[in-house]
């Protein structure tokens, strides 16, 4: 998984600071949210409810340092969830 697999999705008050990168995979939405004006940053993964229209939170992180690593604990955290 690659960042440029994510869309980009940013705040229309504060773009430069406040933005969420969106992407889904599989009956999985993920999610990386920017947190303290860009300083950290938030991973949920939510999987598809059985109705197939709302999602349920299965995973939460915060206060991760760089993109880097928000990609490194999505990848872990979906292998540990198969």
């Amino acid at each position: 998984m690659k960042l440029k697999d994510f869309k980009t999705i940013r705040n229309r008050q504060r773009p430069d600071l406040m933005y969420q990168y969106k992407h889904y995979l599989s009956g999985y939405k993920i999610e990386i949210t920017t947190v303290n004006s860009g300083k950290s940053f938030l991973v949920t993964i939510e999987s598809l409810a059985g109705d197939g229209r709302t999602y349920l939170q299965d995973f939460s992180k915060n206060d991760i340092k760089t993109v880097d690593e928000c990609i490194t604990i999505i990848e872990q955290q979906l292998n540990e969830m198969k």
